[in-house]
Formats: C-alpha cells, structure tokens, sequence
C-alpha cells in the first residue's frame, strides 16, 4: 500500500497511518471549524433557493393524518413490518374502522400511545359478533337492530305461499336462531323478548288482508314439545335463562375444584357479569358433588349437602373413606362428623372401585332423572 503525500509516494504503513489520524483529526476538530456564519457568508454569492416565511412555517406544522394516510398507503402491503410487527396490509384494510380501542390501560400509558402512534382511547367498545360489549346493552335502543333484522328476514318471505308447518320450521330454524348470540351474553329486556314473541306468532297464524290472522292457540300451546302435542317454538326467555346459565356452568364445573368460585358482584362488574349473577341460584342449587376419589371436596363445600356438626375446612371426603376390604365408607369417621340420618344418607352413596377424580354433576330429583 503506498500513499502520495505533497507530491511524495509513501510507503511506510506507520506514517500512513498517522498522517491518516491527523487528517481526520484536523478535520474533526471543534477549533478548526469554520463558524456557521462564515459558512453563509461563502454560499451566499451561489444563489442557492431560500425557503420563505410560509414555507418555513409550514416545515414546524404537527403531521397531518392525510399525510399520514399517503405514507401508509405508499408502503408496499406486505414489506418488512415496523416495531409493532404488523404488516402495512393491516392498516391498508382497517384503516377506515380506525382500530386502536384499549380497555383497562393505565392513564399515563394511553397518554404516551395516544402522543407516540397518534391513537384515541376510548370506553366504548364498539360491536363485537353483532353485540356491543360495554354498557349500553341494557338499552332498548340497541335492540331495534335486532328487531329489524328479524322483520326484514321476514319481508324477504312470501307468507302466502308458505305451510304452518312450514313456518314453524322457518320460526324454530331461523328467527328464534337469529338474536342467539345477544342472548347468550345478555338478559334480553322484557319488551324484546314480547316483541320478538309477538313476530312470531303472528308470522306462524299468518295475515288477512292488511290484518292478522285469528289466532286459535295460546303460544304456551305451541310452545309445548312436539310429543306433548305443541309444535317446539321456544320460550325466548327461558331459552335467554338457560345460555346464561350455561356460562355459570361452565365457569363451576371446570374451576380449581379446591377453590370454590364466588359469584358475586364486585366494585367494577360488566353487565355481563352482573347478568351471571342475577342467574347463579338456579344451578349453584341443582349442582352436586359426584364422589370419586374425594380428595377435591371439603366436607364444607356448598355443593356437598350434608352439614357436619364439627366444622372442619381442612377436612377432605377423602378422609372418610377407608380402603380396607374395598372402597367403602369409613363408618366410624362419619360419626364423628355427622348426625344418625346424615350418616345414613351418606353410606347409600356407591363409591366407584376405581379412584376416579371428583366431578360437579346435576343433581338428580325424587323420580332418579
């Protein structure tokens, strides 16, 4: 490697490299630098275009969101995705429905997104499947959708030319199915439920003219199983009970079965929250222990109906259960725990032979069903 310096070749990697340093370090160096006003000075007589008072107001303007927009859209749709890790086609397709809702932040973090990513927070919720997921549930007015959906379904029909039996399937199949998932997450207003059960009946008997037909049926009639005599239409607001107790259900059954859930209303419930708890009594009282291995049920478990005189919490169903000769109860444990007829009720309960886990089952009533 060989270097020409002041018109001299040298060769010397040593001197190279310091000549080299002291270049860069003259170059580099704060008092060698030429004044900014001496740098003006010398391009003045260039001519070099200025940026007037406008133009230069204009640079210090915050960013607008339709400048915003033109960059995202100028982006390739499935580029390399930026700190967020989401793709620019994201945004291409929701860009519209302005997507950026966050429930349960902190304050001081929505502040710092909403300044950084130019997001809104917001405590409404929005729709999700059809439903708002926030606290106008309880509105009527939020209903009125639903309710026209089911009267425009019906206007695509012509009842005319439609059987009864016919419309019965069309009622069971389709109209009853349609407000499904708004019930399955909310106590329906009574005035929905009449209005969703007046459309169907006088849908089922069909018009007159600009009137409706006579109706010779009680809708209870009809609402009788088919191997009752009635035609199955459902009751909308024991059907609305039973898929909000379905949740109740689930939420018991498939819990820690040591720590037994309470349901109760809290500082900051939802409504669907609250509806789980206007709902609870029905199966809390129909729920049972079925025993098996009876190491997940205290003896005070609300779902364990036998009430011992000596309140043990530590106390396991397992403890009363002896091994020898068999699985069988351990007479003399229960003794000690409970009275004469609760300790009879308790040994007419066949224990599996196999130690299969505990489960929370329905109870079954005086007929064994």
């Amino acid at each position: 490697m060989e270097l020409k310096i002041d018109d001299e070749w040298v060769l010397d990697y040593v001197k190279i490299e310091k000549m080299a340093f002291q270049y860069y370090k003259t170059v580099y160096d704060n008092e060698s630098n030429m004044a900014m006003q001496d740098i003006l000075n010398k391009i003045q007589h260039l001519n070099i275009p200025a940026l007037n008072e406008r133009q230069s107001q204009r640079l210090l303007e915050p960013i607008s969101m339709s400048e915003v927009e033109d960059a995202i859209f100028n982006i390739k749709a499935f580029k390399s995705p930026g700190p967020d890790r989401l793709p620019a086609a994201f945004f291409h397709k929701h860009w519209e429905k302005k997507v950026g809702r966050i429930r349960g932040l902190r304050q001081d973090l929505k502040e710092k997104y909403k300044g950084d990513w130019g997001i809104e927070y917001s405590n409404d919720l929005g729709k999700y499947l059809g439903t708002f997921v926030d606290g106008r549930l309880n509105s009527h007015s939020i209903f009125e959708e639903l309710l026209e959906k089911i009267q425009s379904r019906l206007a695509g029909w012509k009842s005319k030319l439609i059987s009864q039996a016919g419309r019965a399937t069309l009622i069971s199949s389709v109209l009853q199915a349609l407000p499904i998932y708004q019930m399955n997450n909310v106590e329906l207003p009574k005035k929905v439920i009449d209005k969703i059960d007046s459309i169907t009946n006088n849908f089922f008997w069909g018009t007159k003219g600009n009137g409706h037909r006579i109706h010779l049926l009680n809708l209870n009639v009809l609402r009788q199983p088919r191997w009752k005599g009635g035609l199955g239409i459902k009751n909308m607001k024991l059907f609305n009970k039973a898929l909000i107790d379905k949740h109740i259900w689930f939420l018991e059954k498939y819990q820690d079965p040591i720590k037994e859930l309470e349901l109760k209303r809290t500082s900051q419930y939802s409504l669907w929250w609250k509806n789980i708890v206007r709902n609870k009594n029905l199966v809390l009282d129909n729920l049972r222990w079925a025993v098996g291995n009876g190491e997940y049920v205290r003896i005070n478990s609300k779902f364990w109906p036998f009430k011992e005189r000596n309140n043990d919490q530590d106390m396991l169903l397992a403890d009363l259960i002896t091994q020898v000769d068999g699985r069988r109860w351990d007479i003399n444990a229960l003794q000690r725990i409970y009275n004469r007829h609760n300790v009879y009720e308790i040994i007419k309960i066949l224990l599996p032979h196999h130690k299969n886990p505990d489960i929370l089952a329905w109870k079954i009533n005086k007929e064994g069903k």
